[in-house]
């Protein structure tokens, strides 16, 4: 396994090995797919994290041809958002969607 440096805030979904630890990047569909479940992790303010399940049937999703942002990203989303979102997008898709339950999170040790 490679050491590399993931920027700050950079959402990943990893596959861990089963008894060596390691592990690998995969797209964000791969553990609803291959189980069923979703599971999300959060920073806390005191620097800890939460571990929460999110539940909701499989999606229908379609890849975007063309895709484009038109807003004042700045007023939207805070100018932190600005040069990031200027360019145009590397991939859309489009999910069909349904309800979703979030279940309440498990705190972990920092």
């Amino acid at each position: 396994m490679r050491n590399v440096r993931i920027p700050e805030n950079t959402r990943v979904t990893l596959r861990l090995g089963s008894t060596n630890g390691e592990c690998e990047a995969v797209a964000p569909t791969v553990p609803r797919e291959e189980s069923g479940y979703y599971w999300g992790y959060t920073v806390q303010r005191d620097g800890g994290t939460s571990e929460y399940e999110v539940r909701h049937p499989p999606w229908r999703v379609a890849t975007a041809t063309r895709a484009e942002l038109r807003c004042d990203v700045g007023r939207i989303y805070g100018d932190a958002f600005v040069e990031p979102l200027k360019g145009p997008p590397d991939s859309a898709f489009l999910a069909e969607g349904s309800p979703v339950i979030v279940c309440r999170g498990v705190r972990n040790v920092a």
